[in-house]
């Protein structure tokens, strides 16, 4: 059921938690979600335009669909589809400045496979914006795609006490502990 960050991260004080992909008005995820193992839903986005973010045994990618679609017998530990790519292959992924001002929050990993959970939760930016400040922050990044932004996006971690809760309930949410 649908919860703040800060009551998810009540349950996992250990663990660094930002909200999950796009979700519907009743709640169900609006793009294709497995969670351990287990298929959430039956809806999926336009895979020419989305990725994938993929966890499994510690490691995490970030495919893209337009390149690599789904296959029918696929299976995953953990996958959720968003949308849109910020950058793509280590080159900007978004041409227009739309103007919508959101909260914005994404993951990313770059040229060493480093994976980046990025947020921004102090000011409203667009995701044209959003995508300029990863480029010009100095990390190279590969592939930085954008989770469910607005009221949504937050970020919780035990390391280093960084708490930015979400303004709005979400139903899932991405996980990230240390593997011992």
């Amino acid at each position: 059921s649908p919860r703040y960050l800060s009551s998810w991260g009540e349950e996992m004080p250990d663990a660094t938690i930002v909200n999950g992909g796009y979700f519907d008005s009743d709640y169900g995820s609006s793009g294709f979600l497995v969670v351990d193992g287990e298929r959430i839903g039956t809806r999926m986005f336009d895979q020419s335009v989305s990725g994938l973010l993929t966890i499994k045994d510690g490691n995490v990618t970030i495919r893209d669909l337009s390149q690599n679609p789904i296959g029918p017998s696929e299976t995953f530990d953990f996958a959720l589809q968003s949308y849109p790519f910020l950058i793509r292959n280590g080159a900007s992924a978004i041409a227009i400045d739309s103007g919508r001002l959101a909260r914005r929050s994404a993951i990313g990993i770059d040229d060493d496979g480093a994976v980046y959970v990025i947020v921004v939760a102090r000011e409203e930016i667009s995701l044209y914006e959003f995508m300029r400040r990863l480029q010009e922050s100095g990390i190279a990044f590969r592939q930085v795609l954008n989770l469910d932004g607005g009221p949504s996006s937050g970020l919780i971690t035990a390391a280093g006490n960084i708490f930015y809760d979400s303004l709005a309930p979400v139903p899932s949410i991405i996980v990230f502990r240390e593997l011992l």
